[in-house]
């Protein structure tokens, strides 16, 4: 008996959608877009996006980070969480979900989600970082624009997405936590 073969799908938001379509039929090139920071930015190189701290930060979200900070150490040593690890924490809905794959993964995010100050902190957090990182990059399409306009366009097109293309999470990695935003063009970090 053979195996079926398994299709796999992407499936993408309508918005998504009619932003890389243009893309594609404009430059008429196999391979001349990069799809996937569009697609799927959690799963590209970070080295190949401007990094870059994040500026004009509220004092008052710096001291509800540093609290966010504090509590996810707390957590994690609590469960034995190996400082080692590389995950994100972001938001899902009204709730949080832990990124990433390691022991005791899901008893972290349910202790995450447990902490209703943690989760009303992330979800307070996370638009105002979003649109602190949103208009920093409206700055540099600004400046891009005066240069040149139809390429500008292309590398911002993730303004047009509901979300403006931006992904707040908090990310543990090697016993660090750090704040950041992450756009298709930029990882901004607090």
């Amino acid at each position: 008996m053979t195996k079926p073969d398994t299709c796999h799908h992407i499936v993408l938001d309508s918005d998504l959608a009619l932003q890389l379509q243009p893309a594609f039929h404009e430059d008429c090139q196999k391979g001349g877009e990069d799809v996937l920071p569009l697609l799927l930015p959690q799963l590209c190189d970070h080295k190949s996006k401007k990094q870059q701290q994040l500026q004009k930060v509220d004092h008052y979200m710096l001291l509800e980070t540093q609290e966010l900070y504090s509590r996810l150490q707390r957590y994690c040593g609590a469960l034995g969480i190996d400082a080692e690890q590389d995950f994100k924490i972001a938001q899902d809905g009204q709730s949080l979900t832990v990124l990433g794959d390691f022991p005791n993964r899901e008893a972290l995010c349910s202790v995450l989600n447990r902490d209703l100050w943690f989760v009303d902190s992330f979800i307070w957090l996370q638009p105002n970082y979003a649109l602190l990182a949103h208009s920093f990059e409206m700055l540099e399409f600004s400046e891009y624009y005066e240069r040149a306009p139809r390429s500008a366009i292309a590398k911002y097109a993730h303004f047009e997405w509901a979300d403006k293309g931006t992904l707040f999470a908090l990310r543990f990695c090697r016993g660090e936590i750090n704040a950041q935003v992450e756009t298709p063009v930029n990882l901004y970090c607090v």
